[in-house]
């Protein structure tokens, strides 16, 4: 059997809501836990005000958020909803202090228009980039001189040669390619 027959694709978004849920502080601090939550629940789908807050993120958190999202963007391509991605993870991306946990069961809707916010954001980001790249890609690198090929008789002459050469006859035709200004 192959191993794409029998590996669920929810598997390794099981693993990571465990990882995640384990962590002593969720990925968005939750000193940021009002403003975020706030944001969705105002927004009309609209990520900007959302991307301002995460520019202040620590960098580490930034780019391990980076990685989540592009994870469950794939996972929502292939097999689940953005709504039940953002049940799942939203209480373990963002979770208020210790204290104030028991806000969380009823804000568990923000909860998931956050992370839905977050991968629409990370969607356009990417997107983005990919656009850049592909302008990018339309210039093609200069094309590089041809090396000049020409029948070597003698192989001491040749520029890069440092050697001696032994039982070598003018009979034998080498074929070289040398680099000539």
């Amino acid at each position: 059997m192959k191993a794409e027959e029998w590996i669920d694709p929810l598997f390794p978004s099981a693993v990571l809501v465990s990882y995640l849920n384990e962590l002593p502080n969720s990925l968005l601090p939750p000193d940021m836990y009002d403003k975020i939550i706030g944001i969705a629940e105002i927004s009309n789908g609209n990520s900007g005000a959302l991307e301002s807050v995460l520019d202040s993120l620590p960098p580490v958190n930034a780019e391990i958020l980076k990685l989540v999202l592009e994870h469950l963007n794939r996972v929502a391509e292939y097999s689940m909803s953005e709504e039940a991605i953002g049940e799942v993870f939203g209480p373990v991306i963002l979770r208020p202090s210790h204290e104030n946990l028991t806000m969380m069961a009823r804000k568990l809707n923000a909860h998931t228009k956050v992370v839905q916010l977050l991968m629409t954001l990370r969607r356009k980001v990417d997107e983005a980039e990919a656009e850049g790249d592909q302008e990018e890609n339309d210039e093609l690198p200069p094309v590089p001189p041809r090396p000049s090929r020409e029948i070597v008789r003698d192989i001491e002459k040749v520029e890069w040669y440092w050697g001696e050469i032994k039982g070598y006859s003018d009979n034998d035709i080498l074929y070289i390619v040398t680099n000539n200004k």
